[in-house]
């Protein structure tokens, strides 16, 4: 383990041991997901899951990072046939498919927060089990991720210069859930990137298709300029007073569906706006020791106070979901070197 210094690395794990192997090489905080739900996007683990991973912390002789506690029923609904744009198939020189890729695009099409009344008292009543259980600490930072959307109610749209997003935060319930979860912190999960991704898209700032943030990341159109620019800073203003009124106390985001470094102009504008509101940073959506230099250096001086969210998980036919100890380590090889530490 680095001498002395904890990263602000965050890995979301599937199991006790990558636990384990994660907070042994230097990761100062673990999301802890049910086992085997990695292609789902992450789900409610178990109490015996957490009461795994604190005795394997131990049975390591590891300090015991953060542990935050995913609190998701399910992941995204089953899309219609019609509904559902096919991932890239095998070709020649491919001809495996990338179960990651394909995963990756399922999440970016599908993902879905809007729960049911049912599944809304199954997430109430998943935190009341933690909460009561004895095993998480508030003094350690231990704490919830979650996120609750919904469609916007009837009426004029809110953002002004963007018009009305095809989802939006649903105040009330993420309140409910926040004060359920009171004195751990509680992060709003990657829900908030639907949000986001409506705002890139009126702004014709969507990466992909036609959208720059693929390209040269500088968050809007050579066209737009800085019209286009204060759009978002705007909207995602906005979206972070709704995060703070929730009292949430992070936010794990990617600035839009898909990839971080596909979307860093929204992220610089979310981090200034989550400095100016109180709410911490995480950036997740993958994240690799291949981008992360790009990332940092496109967050520039806003991102000294930037999380990182990272799986680094091996996803394959042969492999399954291995957790890959080198990548963790690149990756807080190259936070040390940035001076990103807590």
């Amino acid at each position: 383990m680095p001498s002395g210094f904890r990263s602000r690395l965050e890995v979301p794990i599937f199991g006790e041991i990558p636990g384990a192997q994660a907070a042994y090489v230097g990761t100062s905080r673990l999301e802890l997901n049910r086992s085997g739900s990695y292609a789902a996007g992450g789900t409610t683990p178990t109490v015996s899951e957490l009461l795994a991973l604190l005795s394997a912390l131990c049975s390591h002789g590891t300090s015991r990072p953060a542990i935050r506690i995913m609190i998701r029923p399910r992941g995204p609904p089953l899309p219609s046939p019609k509904s559902n744009p096919k991932p890239p198939t095998p070709t020649a020189e491919s001809p495996k498919p990338n179960l990651q890729a394909q995963t990756a695009h399922q999440q970016q099409t599908f993902q879905d927060f809007i729960y049911t009344p049912a599944e809304l008292a199954t997430m109430a009543a998943s935190i009341r089990e933690f909460t009561s259980s004895g095993l998480l600490s508030p003094e350690l930072g231990d704490g919830f991720v979650f996120g609750v959307l919904r469609k916007p109610l009837p009426g004029p749209p809110s953002r002004k210069g963007w018009g009305e997003a095809a989802v939006e935060i649903d105040i009330e319930q993420n309140r409910r859930l926040v004060e359920l979860a009171r004195p751990f912190r509680c992060v709003l999960h990657r829900a908030v990137d639907d949000v986001f991704s409506s705002l890139l898209c009126l702004t014709g700032s969507e990466g992909g298709s036609g959208g720059v943030d693929a390209g040269d990341g500088d968050g809007v159109r050579d066209g737009d300029g800085r019209k286009g620019e204060q759009v978002i800073e705007a909207g995602v203003d906005e979206v972070m007073g709704q995060v703070r009124s929730c009292g949430f106390d992070g936010m794990l985001t990617s600035g839009g569906k898909g990839r971080a470094v596909d979307h860093i102009g929204c992220l610089k504008a979310v981090v200034v706006a989550g400095g100016r509101q109180g709410v911490e940073v995480i950036v997740g959506g993958g994240v690799r020791s291949g981008n992360l230099r790009r990332l940092m250096d496109g967050l520039g001086d806003v991102g000294g106070s930037v999380w990182y969210h990272s799986s680094c998980l091996e996803v394959g036919a042969e492999v399954g979901e291995r957790f890959d100890v080198d990548e963790a380590k690149d990756l807080i090889d190259g936070l040390k070197n940035a001076g990103l530490g807590q």
